[in-house]
């Protein structure tokens, strides 16, 4: 089943591709300027986004932009539901 989902329009119309979460997925945009590459993937249970930016072509300025969590509150909130569950199975034992 698809975790994620890719879109992109050209001027040749546009194309959709899905990726699950154990492989997530990658796309890169390129000009005569250099080229943005951003990736998609889950881990424990939070999606997370890599964007980047590279050269291309000889020219562009290679930098990470971000490297986090897609929503930035996800982290709390899956620690919060762990917590969750360990305390309501401690109850139980």
């Amino acid at each position: 089943m698809a975790h994620f989902y890719v879109s992109c329009q050209g001027s040749r119309g546009g194309v959709h591709r899905l990726g699950g979460a154990s492989g997530g997925v990658r796309a890169t945009l390129a000009s005569y300027q250099g080229s943005i590459s951003v990736r998609l993937y889950h881990r424990d249970g939070v999606d997370f986004v890599h964007v980047s930016a590279s050269t291309w072509q000889g020219a562009g300025d290679p930098r990470e932009i971000y490297n986090g969590p897609i929503d930035r509150q996800a982290p709390k909130r899956i620690k919060a539901l762990h917590a969750a569950k360990a305390s309501k199975k401690a109850k139980r034992s």
